[in-house]
């Protein structure tokens, strides 16, 4: 079997001729030089290519992403300013954002299928060519709605909004559910097409080590019918779908 072969057998949950390995996120740079030979300035000027050359070397049948640092000397795709630019923001930013914020049917009504999907395959075969003999099974945060906005807003904020605006709260799934059911549309074509593997990694940040940083109860009752319904044409679809959640996320196994 090829590196193709092996993980789509796994995908389809079928016998691969080995274990295959799912890679990606190397992010230390002089990890990265040393397992590809290549030079600083050699790596600077593309880290996609020098990233991906560290994962063949490792024998990676797949990624489901390769870290390209914000600057020259960082080693993570957000650097310290933007996170703090981000925390920065006050309450009372993050409440007006939430409220400009397009509703689910708002977005379903104006999303204009074919020329969405006529960018995201082309998207996709220029990463898979990228990538060559690796196959490209990227992650897929932008699928699922959000319940804590701690990479849009801080955590501060993020967690702030819970307890004193629900509502809002609300309004953020609503408008994650929106965006995810089309963009779950264009995935499952592409799946449906052979564009894009039988896999989707996708979820939030929802766990820390002690559990679920949001009462499951909210979750069961405002967030995971949304989350059933931007899956649903993935489920169709025939998608396995592997969830993140950060942490210990025993007490929503059953929801999951």
């Amino acid at each position: 079997m090829n590196k193709h072969e092996r993980l789509k057998a796994a995908f389809e949950l079928q016998q691969p001729d080995r274990p295959p390995i799912l890679g990606g996120w190397l992010a230390a740079p002089d990890h990265i030089m040393t397992l590809s030979g290549c030079t600083p300035d050699e790596y600077w000027a593309d880290p996609f290519h020098w990233g991906l050359e560290a994962e063949r070397v490792l024998g990676s049948d797949g990624v489901v992403g390769i870290v390209e640092p914000v600057e020259r000397g960082g080693y993570r795709i957000v650097d310290g300013r933007t996170m703090a630019e981000r925390h920065a923001m006050s309450l009372d930013q993050v409440v007006a954002d939430i409220e400009s914020l397009p509703s689910r049917e708002e977005q379903e009504a104006a999303f204009d299928e074919e020329t969405a999907y006529a960018a995201y395959a082309a998207e996709l075969r220029a990463k898979q060519a990228q990538c060559g003999d690796i196959l490209w099974c990227p992650a897929d945060w932008d699928l699922i709605p959000k319940v804590i906005a701690g990479w849009e807003y801080g955590y501060e904020n993020a967690l702030l909004l819970i307890g004193l605006y629900p509502d809002l709260v609300r309004k953020l799934i609503d408008h994650g559910a929106g965006r995810g059911r089309c963009l779950a549309r264009l995935r499952a074509r592409a799946i449906r097409e052979g564009l894009l593997p039988r896999a989707i990694f996708t979820g939030e940040d929802l766990c820390d080590q002690r559990g679920p940083m949001v009462s499951p109860k909210f979750l069961r009752r405002e967030y995971f019918p949304w989350v059933e319904y931007v899956f649903e044409p993935l489920v169709e679809a025939g998608a396995k779908l592997v969830w993140h959640c950060d942490g210990n996320y025993r007490a929503l196994v059953d929801d999951v």
